[in-house]
């Protein structure tokens, strides 16, 4: 990229080449800055879409872990009786296909 003197634009109107000079050092900081999340993107992507991922048995008891505190917080303040008192809506998002697959399977076990 060659050189360009911006200085005859300011000599002619100052106001005008100080905005121009701004708008072009502001375009050439968010063209940069889009450059650059568009490559973390990818990257992300591609790591989360790779299916050739190593599974960590350490990363994958973290998780487990994790999951058993949520269910025992979410019991303790008996999370589901509060959405559903609230929000009968969100409960049905939420929770109505859990109760589906427990009702069709206790229904199978009765006679």
């Amino acid at each position: 990229m060659a050189d360009i003197d911006v200085m005859p634009i300011y000599e002619a109107s100052p106001i005008y080449g100080a905005f121009l000079i701004l708008l072009f050092l502001i375009v050439i900081i968010f063209v940069g800055l889009n450059v650059f999340f568009s490559i973390m993107a990818a990257t992300l992507m591609e790591e989360a879409y790779s299916k050739n991922r190593e599974t960590d048995p350490e990363q994958e008891a973290i998780v487990v872990v994790c999951g058993m505190i949520k269910d025992k917080i979410a019991k303790t303040i008996k999370l589901e009786k509060r959405i559903k008192a609230m929000s009968p809506g969100l409960h049905k998002r939420l929770y109505g296909t859990k109760k589906k697959e427990d009702g069709g399977a206790s229904g199978d076990e009765s006679p």
